[in-house]
């Protein structure tokens, strides 16, 4: 019998091979030029065959041999090598052949050589804002960065390694959860305020009312909830999980509840929790065991949706129950994330990042996108759903895909 993941990789690898392209390899088929290709339609098969593959790998198609292409025109045939220390990176490889309208593109300008821990994008589109972590004796312990249509407008050093980072509705207030919490007025690079009662990771509530991140003591586990317009603590949620800490705060849609996620400390431990709370400091009632690494609502609020260990969850947000779990064997489950219009479900793993069709979401279908060969951290849609950012494994930068 083949295991999940087997059957991943060959239905990644199928659906690859069918559509000629996908990654930086980018047929036409799949672009925003058809939208029959992007509302599920067929596309003509261009007659690329797989390539020699173990079971269970996510693999391109021979017939794009490239993954991107530099400013000269010329193809890049490693994907390792397409960043932007190694080449400039504006076109992308369509049937053998480098286009300058580029499918993907990178943001740079994180300083520390380590992975992107968070990201927030404004609600208008406007600005992504991302977060890492520092290494352990390095002169910078954490970085932040905004960029604005693909360009950096403005950076931040920070002086404890970055844990969350969150803008406000107003696209102006950018709350960086390194320790202390830290208030800047973006694009003004001076705090205005710190909060060294609180730690990341941290978020704003999509109304703008509220702001939510960690608590720093270390004797008082749980959330605080700050009033956004004053900066004012106004509320505080009491939790501890054994052997977990916090790592992800969620709103509702509707600004009503708020998702707190606890991940194990040890890589092979299943310690953690998702719980959820109301405004006023009391539990919603539903809390589920789970490891995880990522969660966040479906776009009505009716569901939660949570990476855990190596597997995917879902669960009714108001009873609790278990609506649905797709696991693949021996691949890590990394982040996760419901497409603003709720059609899509997008799962970042170990080896690559997938996008299903969320009517029939499970380990056994076949994606209708499929970026594989690079570890997909953390991953966020634009909120008009026509981008997903992804953190790149382990390097300091981030992948704008253009779906």
């Amino acid at each position: 019998m083949q295991s999940g993941m087997q059957r991943l990789g060959w239905a990644a690898l199928a659906w690859v091979v069918a559509t000629t392209g996908l990654m930086a390899c980018s047929s036409g088929e799949h672009s925003p030029d058809n939208p029959a290709s992007r509302d599920g339609g067929a596309v003509p098969d261009t007659g690329a065959s797989p390539v020699d593959a173990a079971p269970g790998d996510i693999q391109a198609p021979v017939s794009c041999k490239n993954d991107c292409c530099d400013r000269s025109g010329t193809p890049i045939p490693d994907f390792s090598r397409c960043t932007p220390s190694a080449a400039p990176v504006t076109g992308y490889c369509h049937r053998g052949e480098c286009r300058t309208s580029g499918y993907y593109d990178f943001l740079t300008g994180l300083s520390s050589e380590v992975p992107v821990r968070a990201i927030s994008w404004l609600p208008n589109g406007q600005a992504v804002a991302a977060t890492n972590l520092g290494s352990p004796g390095a002169t910078i312990l954490g970085s932040a960065a905004v960029w604005k249509t693909g360009e950096i407008h403005a950076s931040y050093i920070l002086p404890r390694p970055g844990r969350g980072v969150a803008m406000h509705p107003n696209g102006t207030l950018l709350a960086v959860g390194a320790s202390p919490l830290t208030m800047y007025n973006h694009p003004a690079t001076e705090p205005v305020q710190t909060f060294r009662e609180a730690l990341g990771p941290v978020a704003f509530s999509p109304d703008g009312k509220w702001m939510a991140a960690a608590s720093a003591n270390s004797s008082n586990h749980g959330i605080l909830l700050y009033n956004a317009a004053t900066l004012v603590q106004e509320g505080q949620m009491h939790q501890n999980v054994e052997g977990a800490g916090l790592n992800l705060l969620a709103w509702s849609p509707d600004s009503s509840l708020l998702l707190a996620g606890f991940g194990p400390h040890q890589p092979d431990s299943t310690a953690g929790e998702l719980t959820l709370w109301r405004m006023d400091g009391t539990s919603a009632g539903p809390s589920w065991a789970c490891p995880v690494r990522a969660a966040g609502f479906s776009p009505d609020g009716k569901k939660v949706i949570g990476a855990c260990g190596s597997s995917v969850k879902i669960w009714n947000a108001s009873t609790g129950e278990e609506e649905k779990s797709v696991s693949w064997a021996g691949t890590q489950v990394l982040s996760v994330a419901y497409s603003p219009d709720g059609a899509r479900v997008a799962v970042g793993t170990s080896k690559g990042l997938l996008i299903y069709a969320e009517k029939n979401f499970s380990a056994d279908a076949e994606p209708v996108s499929a970026f594989p060969n690079s570890e997909a951290g953390v991953i966020a849609y634009s909120p008009d759903g026509s981008y997903l950012i992804m953190s790149k494994g382990d390097r300091p930068e981030l992948i704008r895909w253009r779906l």
